[in-house]
C-alpha cells in the first residue's frame, strides 16, 4: 500500500493535454503475490482478471509510444500482444521489482546511452499491474504533468502522498538499471524533487497485496 513521503515534493498544476508521444512505458505485471496466496494478477475483480484493468488503461491512454509488459504468465502476455504491447518475459520473480525494470527496460531499448536529444523517450512510466481503478486520465494528468519539467520524476498521488504510477526521467534510467531488490526505483526518488499529481479519492491508486484487499476493494464504486 502507498507509504508516507520522506520529504516534502513539489506539487504542480497537472494539465490534461495529449503530451507528445516520446514517453516509454513498463507494465510491471511479475509479482509472485506470496501475500496474495499465489495467483493474484489473474484473480477475478469486477468480471476481469486484476491484471487487466490497468493494461486496459495503458491501451485507452495511448500517451505513451512504447510499452513493454513484463510477466511470467502465458496470459498476461498473451494480452500484451493481442494490445499491441510487446510482451517481455520474466521467468525468475522471485528477484523482485528490480528484475523486472531491467527487463523492461532492456525490451524497450532505454539502458545506457540514453540522451535528452536522440529521438527516444524523455522518459519511463512504471506501472504495477495490481492497481485496479488506476485510469486513462490518471496516466495522461502524470504524463503531462512529467513533460512540463522532463528533467525530474513524476508520480501519481492523493493528498500529499505518493503512489503509482511513476514516471522517471531519462537520467534516472541508467541507476534504475542498478536496482535490485522488490523496492524497485523507490530508492532513488528519496533524493529527487517529485513532481506529485493529485487524484480525486485515495482507491484510485489502491493497490491488491492480499485477499482482503480485493475484497475491499470490489465493494467501491469506480
Amino acid at each position: 500500500m502507498q507509504t508516507p513521503l520522506p520529504r516534502q515534493n513539489t506539487v504542480l498544476n497537472a494539465t490534461t493535454q495529449n503530451p507528445r508521444p516520446r514517453l516509454h512505458a513498463v507494465y510491471m505485471a511479475a509479482g509472485s503475490g506470496s501475500r496474495f496466496g499465489g495467483g493474484k494478477l489473474l484473480a477475478p475483480f469486477w468480471g476481469a482478471p486484476l491484471y487487466s484493468h490497468g493494461l486496459a488503461a495503458l491501451a485507452a491512454c495511448r500517451t505513451c509510444a512504447a510499452v513493454a509488459v513484463v510477466s511470467g504468465e502465458e496470459e498476461i502476455l498473451a494480452a500484451a500482444k493481442s494490445q499491441g504491447f510487446m510482451p517481455v518475459l520474466n521467468d525468475n520473480p522471485a528477484e523482485g521489482q528490480g528484475h523486472t525494470i531491467k527487463l523492461g527496460l532492456a525490451a524497450l531499448g532505454t539502458g545506457a546511452g540514453f540522451t535528452h536529444t536522440n529521438t527516444a523517450a524523455l522518459g519511463t512510466l512504471f506501472l504495477p499491474a495490481d492497481i485496479p481503478f488506476i485510469t486513462p486520465e490518471i496516466l495522461a494528468g502524470v504524463a503531462a504533468l512529467f513533460l512540463q519539467n522532463p528533467n525530474l520524476p513524476a508520480a501519481a498521488a492523493f493528498g500529499g502522498v505518493r503512489g503509482s504510477p511513476v514516471l522517471f526521467p531519462a537520467r534516472l534510467h541508467r541507476a534504475l538499471l542498478a536496482q535490485t531488490g522488490p523496492r524497485g526505483g523507490k530508492a532513488l526518488l528519496l533524493n529527487e524533487d517529485v513532481q506529485l499529481y493529485n487524484v480525486a479519492a485515495a482507491h484510485l491508486l489502491s493497490d491488491v497485496d492480499t485477499k482482503s484487499d480485493l475484497a475491499a476493494l470490489s465493494t467501491l464504486l469506480k
